[in-house]
């Protein structure tokens, strides 16, 4: 735990640069991808699941199912 701080604190932005420069642009490019596509994902679902778990509520009656997050 020690050295995960030492390192933190003594963080050295051109050994940063070699060590992202060594690894492919592509890569980096499609991990960008997948945190964006990622986001828009539960972004764009948060609405319908919401209104899924309103409607059986209502159709069933019950509240097993807590819609308030």
């Amino acid at each position: 735990m020690n050295k995960i701080f030492h390192f933190l604190l003594n963080f050295d932005f051109i050994g940063f640069l070699r060590c992202c420069g060594s690894c492919p642009f592509a890569s980096l490019l499609a991990f960008l991808l997948t945190l964006t596509g990622t986001g828009i994902f539960c972004g764009c679902l948060y609405y319908p699941v919401r209104v899924s778990i309103e409607q059986i509520n209502n159709v069933f009656e019950t509240e097993y199912i807590g819609y308030e997050w």
